[in-house]
């Protein structure tokens, strides 16, 4: 990877664009007041926990 690369921000124009564009989008719509009430957390929704389980045996520290 090139760590001499540098980032450029979006001009205010280039934003202004952005936001027009995603507005009309029909694949993407905006999510209704209804649809965001029903939405849970992930962790409600899968009901377990993520990664190893926890170990039954801790070891002991010296």
């Amino acid at each position: 990877m090139n760590s001499n690369r540098k980032v450029s921000r979006n001009t205010a124009a280039e934003e202004a664009a952005i936001k027009a564009q995603s507005t009309t989008d029909a694949d993407l719509p905006e999510s209704s007041d209804a649809e965001l009430s029903r939405m849970r957390p992930f962790s409600d929704v899968v009901g377990k926990r993520m990664g190893h389980p926890p170990k039954e045996v801790k070891k002991e520290r010296k």
